[in-house]
């Protein structure tokens, strides 16, 4: 099981990293490193943020069709 959003992260952080002009050329030059890391930064930031609510709600969905299975009848064979 993954963590809930790692999908989205990984998808945000190659847009930033894509619109810095690649991780060589964004090391290269100062300007760009420091924007784009701090971009990456808040990013990873918002996804830790939004991390415990997405694990609860996995949580949740992981129990309810636990629940469900266990309330329908076996089938008759």
């Amino acid at each position: 099981m993954s963590l809930p959003g790692t999908r989205w992260l990984v998808r945000q952080l190659s847009a930033v990293d894509d619109l810095a002009g690649g991780y060589h050329r964004k090391m290269a030059n100062p300007l760009v490193s420091g924007a784009g890391f701090a971009m990456s930064t808040v990013l990873i930031l918002a996804w830790v943020a939004a991390l415990l609510p997405l694990s609860l709600v996995a949580l949740w969905r992981s129990l309810a069709k636990r629940w469900r299975s266990r309330a329908q009848p076996p089938p008759d064979c």
